[in-house]
């Protein structure tokens, strides 16, 4: 009886830990390629907050890129966190003028 509480409590936690809001879990080394992987495939973000994430990734991982790299989530930080701080970003960029350029259709 009490090997089959365990187990139970064991899918709890799995099933309450893959339900959990994504904008509130911290990245880590540990669960990046999950976070990574509902970023991508599920709709627990908007396609604009998705966009913003890599814009966050791209910024925070420049170095990497530029030598050919992929960018990467980086840890310590809730999904939350980065979205807002990618919208705080480009704000100050626009109200100083240094917006990028957009890509035109088809380029």
């Amino acid at each position: 009886m009490n090997r089959l509480s365990i187990a139970a409590l064991l899918v709890v936690l799995l099933f309450s830990l893959a339900c959990s809001n994504l904008k509130k879990t911290t990245v880590t080394e540990e669960n990046k390629r999950e976070l990574m992987s509902r970023i991508a495939q599920g709709n627990e973000v908007t396609n604009e907050e998705r966009h913003l994430l890599v814009e966050y990734s791209l910024r925070y991982n420049l170095a990497v890129v530029l030598r050919g790299g992929r960018p990467d989530l980086p840890t310590g930080k809730t999904i939350g966190e980065m979205i807002e701080e990618q919208r705080k970003w480009d704000a100050q960029q626009a109200q100083t003028g240094n917006t990028p350029p957009q890509p035109q259709p088809g380029h």
